[in-house]
């Protein structure tokens, strides 16, 4: 889907104004961005999922898409002339919102997830060493730390947060929180070696019939995401996919449409104690939800399986 030319400053502060009015936030900006723990512990989980960016033409409209679909809340923040939109979930700083650049305008809107690193220009070395490249140098966000962009080997973007209040504790996930999140790849084997090197995760093979090529990123006994072979369309390209908790995936994805949002892939039946799918914002950027059920032996989990410390 290729997106309109970027709305123009004035308008975009305009909506975004109106947007937190309407939601009970004030329109002021702040320079200084949410820590990702209000009282401050410097606990570190690094492997640990902790962050995501939407890089969208519309910000104001994804605030309002996501606000209205997950009940996320919205809060403009300014660095560099530049707005982003804070998402927060039950009052927990889970994503922000970010306008692109003109020079951006017809590429599609896409979520960048972020990984926990103890230090993050270490870990941008080994990611260059292993292979990768540095897309966006590390730079320092008022209240959540340290933050980079690199590419892995096969070129997907993966965000690196070394948080200025230490990471949220692992807990089990709860409806509009991130719960998943799954690289589509060309060489999935690969590049599990290099996301091992560079976050030490411990890489298993998924262990499922149909899933030799499949691969789970642990960090202890807390699974965090995972990597499957890319599908065969000429068009798909490798990229890491976030997955939202929902408490009736049907029941969202029909709230979805009448946003805006579009079905990429349809629900699943139950697998593992989940069903999922894949949609399009009114944007472009493209998610996944995941619903988490009873009728399904809950011993044998694994992948979406895990509701329990898997993001």
């Amino acid at each position: 889907m290729r997106l309109c030319h970027p709305h123009r400053l004035a308008a975009v502060l305009a909506a975004l104004s109106a947007f937190a009015l309407a939601h009970g936030q004030s329109p002021s900006e702040s320079t200084d961005f949410p820590a990702l723990n209000a009282q401050a512990t410097q606990t570190r989980l690094p492997g640990k999922f902790v962050w995501a960016d939407l890089y969208t033409d519309n910000p104001a409209e994804a605030a309002k898409f996501y606000g209205g679909l997950f009940g996320w809340t919205a809060r403009p923040h300014e660095r560099n002339g530049r707005t982003h939109i804070v998402m927060s979930n039950n009052g927990q700083p889970i994503a922000a919102i970010v306008g692109r650049k003109a020079s951006s305008a017809n590429h599609t809107a896409r979520w960048i997830a972020f990984i926990s690193v103890s230090d993050a220009a270490a870990a941008i070395s080994a990611a260059n060493q292993a292979g990768g490249k540095t897309l966006a140098p590390s730079h320092s966000f008022s209240g959540l730390g340290m933050r980079a962009i690199v590419a892995d080997p096969d070129g997907a973007p993966i965000g690196l947060m070394q948080s200025g209040s230490g990471d949220p504790a692992d807990f089990p996930s709860k409806d509009g929180d991130w719960a998943w999140f799954e690289l589509f790849s060309k060489h999935p084997q690969a590049e599990g070696q290099f996301y091992a090197s560079v976050f030490h995760y411990e890489v298993s093979a998924d262990g499922r019939a149909n899933k030799e090529s499949h691969y789970i990123l642990a960090t202890g006994d807390s699974h965090r995401g995972g990597i499957q072979p890319l599908g065969a369309e000429p068009d798909a390209q490798p990229d890491w996919l976030p997955f939202i908790q929902v408490g009736d995936i049907d029941a969202t994805i029909a709230h979805a449409s009448n946003l805006g949002g579009q079905v990429v892939a349809p629900p699943t039946a139950p697998e593992l104690a989940s069903r999922f799918a894949i949609m399009s914002d009114s944007t472009g950027g493209v998610f996944g939800i995941v619903q988490f059920v009873n009728d399904t032996n809950p011993a044998t989990t694994s992948a979406l399986g895990t509701s329990t410390n898997s993001h």
